[in-house]
């Protein structure tokens, strides 16, 4: 197919002089290309560069098969016709499976965060977001959702910055100490992980993205250490545990002066699973399938950090039933319940 495609192309500059002017756009093109290759090293800048070739190949293709039907002969008829058959069979193919590999192996705005983030009452003040670096996607999702919040709350979203263990934060500045985008008195929390029950008022939910509204002085974020399947294959948005490899990290938000964080998490589990020693580890009680643990928040108000690590065996995740499809998390262990308090964990 490629010979025949320049083929057709060579047949349509043969013919027509003007058309050489579309070979003389892919060729500025094609040097583009090569000098991001040669240079920078940037490959998806090579993709990018070459598309004015796909662009100038189409008209030269069908003004190829024109000049072939133009030949006058029935062969020539013939050769033109099995030639558009060809390609268009080609082709097609071709597009199902660009079509599959968008739908399926890349991150589209869902439709669940529009729905969610219209919810979002007027001058609602700080939102924070949770959850969305911990997709399939993150370097694509968290700057998506992040720029639709951001336009919805004229430039006050909320953004964590002490973790980023998926890359959400890549094309945000990157992991940094918490600075001007983390707003500490935010009151509404737009979560990925819809999975987890917390002390907040649900506003508003759609799958797994939800709207909550904090009820307490005190509030608890994850910023890291689990792994979430795409909303459209996961409408429960089920925070499955990544392991020790990765730590779970928290942050907590708000208290007085000179007072204590301490949060409480909740876990189940299909496989056994075992709680490594920590700075924050404070106690952990085990019930049959089900985790209780308790975390003391380090650092001074009004904003703490802890850390927790467990060890187990993943079990292997659901097998993929769409082509290109990357791969889902990994099962085992999920955090279903996260709450925090200024007393110590009962």
């Amino acid at each position: 197919m490629p010979a025949l495609i320049i083929g057709l192309i060579a047949i349509t500059v043969s013919h027509d002089r003007l058309t050489q002017i579309l070979l003389a756009i892919a060729a500025g093109a094609s040097l583009l290309a090569y000098y991001t290759w040669a240079g920078p090293k940037c490959s998806y800048c090579v993709q990018r560069n070459l598309i004015p070739v796909a662009a100038v190949a189409v008209p030269a293709m069908a003004l190829g098969v024109l000049a072939v039907a133009a030949l006058g002969s029935r062969v020539g008829t013939g050769l033109a016709v099995l030639t558009a058959v060809a390609l268009t069979i080609t082709i097609g193919r071709a597009s199902v499976i660009v079509h599959e590999r968008l739908e399926n192996g890349s991150y589209l705005l869902e439709p669940q965060v529009r729905e969610t983030v219209s919810a979002l009452p007027a001058h609602s003040g700080p939102v924070e977001l949770e959850g969305f670096t911990e997709g399939t996607h993150p370097p694509i999702e968290e700057p998506d959702v992040y720029d639709l919040l951001d336009e919805k709350t004229h430039e006050n979203v909320s953004q964590p910055t002490l973790t980023d263990n998926g890359q959400g934060l890549f094309y945000l500045g990157g992991a940094q100490p918490l600075g001007p985008s983390f707003k500490r008195n935010y009151q509404y929390v737009l979560t990925r992980l819809g999975g987890i029950a917390t002390q907040r008022r649900v506003v508003a939910r759609h799958g797994p993205i939800v709207l909550e509204r904090r009820t307490h002085a005190l509030d608890v974020t994850i910023t890291g250490g689990v792994a979430v399947a795409p909303a459209r294959l996961d409408p429960t948005g089920t925070a499955w545990v990544v392991g020790k490899l990765e730590p779970l990290q928290f942050l907590a938000v708000g208290g007085r002066p000179g007072s204590q964080a301490w949060i409480s998490l909740v876990f189940r589990s299909t496989v056994p699973v075992r709680v490594l020693k920590g700075s924050s580890l404070a106690s952990v009680s085990r019930r049959p399938d089900e985790l209780d643990v308790c975390l003391r928040a380090i650092g001074t108000p009004p904003v703490r950090a802890a850390g927790l690590r467990l060890a187990f065996t993943p079990q292997p995740p659901l097998a993929t039933i769409e082509p290109y499809q990357l791969p889902l998390p990994a099962r085992g262990v999920r955090l279903v319940g996260m709450s925090v308090s200024s007393t110590r964990c009962a």
